[in-house]
């Protein structure tokens, strides 16, 4: 998910409310399933290097650094 699930901004309103959907969604199955042995969790990274991100920066005409996907990828299973 994002951080902008739990604290949307004006630019990005469809992008914050998929996140909070996502979030939302995460809960509710951790309730229906908390009596099996599947776990759900939810995963929020900080700023992420993608393509949006760097859409983003162009932009903003800053550079504003984030982590690698393959960072929070290792770091989520981990």
């Amino acid at each position: 998910s994002s951080g902008l699930g739990y604290l949307p901004i004006a630019a990005v309103p469809v992008y914050s409310a998929t996140k909070a959907a996502l979030q939302s969604f995460g809960t509710s199955l951790r309730y229906q399933l908390r009596d099996t042995n599947v776990k759900v969790f939810d995963v929020a990274p900080p700023l992420v290097e993608t393509e949006l991100h760097e859409a983003g920066n162009v932009k903003r005409e800053r550079k504003l650094k984030g982590v690698s996907p393959e960072r929070v990828a290792a770091e989520t299973l981990r």
